[in-house]
C-alpha cells in the first residue's frame, strides 16, 4: 500500500477506513457513523473518517492524561486486573466531572480524590474501630487442662 492512500472495507451498518499516513504505519477506523466516505484532493489525501476522528478526539486524549496523572493502576499479570484498576480510574474522573458540575465547586482532582477515599472508608473505620473495643472489653474465661 502505497503512503497517502485509503482502503475502504463496507458492510450493512458500518465502515473499515485503512489509510496509510506514515512508511510504516497504517490507521485502522471503524465507523458506524459513516455510510459514503469522501477523500481529500490535496497532497494526504486524508479520507473524512480520519478527519472527524481527528476533530474529536480530544476527550479521549484528556481522559487517557487525566487517569495517567492519578490512577490506582499497579503492576500486575492479571488482564481482569488492568480492566478493573482502568474501570476505577475512569469511575473516579466521571463521579469529579460530575461533583464539579452539580456542586459548582471548584476542586482539583487531587483533593477530591483523597476526599472520595476518605469517604469511602469512613463505615469500615467505624466498624474497625467497633470490632477492636469489643475485642477489648469482651474477655473470655481461659481454658484451663484439667489435671489427671
Amino acid at each position: 500500500m502505497e503512503r497517502f492512500t485509503t482502503q475502504f472495507y463496507v458492510s450493512n451498518n458500518c465502515t473499515l477506513t485503512i489509510y496509510k499516513s506514515k512508511p510504516n504505519k497504517k490507521v485502522l477506523l471503524l465507523s458506524s457513523r459513516h455510510k459514503s466516505v469522501t477523500v481529500d484532493k490535496n497532497n494526504k489525501r486524508l479520507p473524512e473518517t480520519i478527519k472527524f476522528y481527528n476533530s474529536t478526539k480530544f476527550g479521549v486524549d484528556i481522559t487517557d492524561q487525566m487517569a495517567r496523572k492519578y490512577s490506582v493502576k499497579c503492576k500486575c499479570r492479571r488482564w481482569p486486573m488492568h480492566v478493573f484498576y482502568n474501570i476505577l480510574d475512569l469511575a473516579g474522573i466521571n463521579a469529579w466531572v460530575l461533583y464539579k458540575e452539580t456542586t459548582s465547586e471548584n476542586i482539583s482532582r487531587k483533593d477530591f480524590l483523597f476526599q472520595l477515599g476518605e469517604e469511602l472508608a469512613a463505615e469500615y473505620k467505624k466498624r474497625l474501630e467497633r470490632s477492636s473495643v469489643l475485642s477489648k472489653t469482651t474477655s473470655f474465661p481461659s481454658r484451663q487442662k484439667s489435671a489427671k
